[in-house]
């Protein structure tokens, strides 16, 4: 009889390793595939930061380091321009 107890008891054990050990493989899985779409997330955010980075270099060296007078006067129209 106690040999009957100890036997299911084994066997009760090693499905419930078991169940364990799928339970952590999914959730491994899980937290790896959310790891990976944060990842990828950051990636386009980069690359729009990037992007961004270099539309402003290219207006800097369109604008070529002008000081604000002779910004202004390039870009107003001739008869809104201010008198000197």
């Amino acid at each position: 009889m106690i040999a009957l107890f100890v036997g299911l008891f084994a066997k009760i054990k090693i499905y419930l390793f078991i169940g364990l050990a799928v339970a952590a493989a999914v959730a491994g899985a899980l937290f790896v595939a959310r790891q990976g779409g944060r990842n990828a997330e950051k990636v386009d955010q980069l690359k729009r930061e990037l992007e961004g980075v270099r539309v402003r270099r290219e207006v800097e060296v369109d604008v070529g380091g002008d000081t604000d007078d002779e910004l202004d006067d390039r870009l107003r129209p001739p008869a809104r321009r201010k008198l000197r």
